[in-house]
């Protein structure tokens, strides 16, 4: 039996799950969620007319760019802030304005900047990868234990044959989970940019932006993202905070 147990928990345990979504959907009459069969319909719909298989292909594409980006800028860039003192204090501040920022509130600059395709949801998996990444980095050379470095600088190593045969290797774990966290948290944030790019009244308001000449580019950008001034405003406040938490944390 005990063998099984690996196998049967999470059978229940995901049949539990499904049982109370559906019953959630049931029990509150919405007409806005859908019911598990409901979803299993759908995909079976996908699937009938072929288009399923292009639509894992385009994300696993978009993912696996965006991603691969930001881990060959991230990694290389916090390891020279953890390393380089004077790095990280001209640095740093720039990182701790730019991280406080979700990455949502980037969509209507990535739109106005890379239209309706593919290099939108690429920057923003990006920018949503790249700043967990050189953080988990930088943290990971701070947390090396300093006798590491003496003893092997008291078998002659410096300079970059020291980081190479002794930083980075012990670094990796450290940076291979935050590379782990940075890929599962920015799931949700590509979903919700495609979402957005797909909404045909983005479209359209998109083709209204790309019209829009001289003196009049103006007035079709506020009309394409409302309110732009005002929320530029409220992601510079909260990247103030999160510049000052940041001073405040290391002094």
């Amino acid at each position: 039996m005990k063998r099984w147990l690996p196998v049967l928990l999470p059978v229940i345990s995901i049949t539990a799950a499904v049982s109370l979504w559906d019953l959630a959907v049931v029990l509150s009459r919405t007409d806005i969620f859908p019911r598990p069969h409901e979803v299993i319909l759908a995909i079976g719909e996908l699937v009938s007319r072929g288009v399923l298989f292009n639509y894992i292909i385009a994300s696993l594409f978009r993912v696996s760019v965006g991603f691969t980006l930001a881990t060959l800028v991230g990694v290389p860039l916090g390891l020279t802030l953890g390393w380089f003192r004077p790095a990280l204090w001209a640095i740093n501040p720039i990182i701790q304005i730019l991280r406080p920022i979700s990455p949502i509130a980037w969509i209507p600059v990535a739109i106005l900047w890379f239209r309706v395709d593919d290099r939108a949801p690429i920057f923003l998996i990006f920018l949503a990868s790249v700043f967990p990444i050189t953080v988990s980095s930088l943290a990971a050379v701070q947390n090396i234990q300093p006798v590491y470095v003496r003893a092997a600088e008291n078998f002659g190593l410096r300079g970059f044959a020291l980081f190479r045969r002794v930083i980075f290797p012990a670094c990796l774990p450290q940076i291979l989970t935050g590379l782990r966290i940075a890929i599962r948290c920015r799931r949700n944030d590509r979903g919700k940019l495609r979402a957005r790019l797909s909404d045909h009244r983005c479209q359209k308001r998109w083709k209204k932006v790309r019209l829009g000449r001289g003196r009049h580019a103006h007035d079709w950008t506020h009309r394409f993202v409302p309110g732009f001034p005002d929320s530029t405003t409220g992601t510079l406040r909260r990247s103030e905070v999160g510049l000052f938490a940041e001073e405040l944390r290391f002094g």
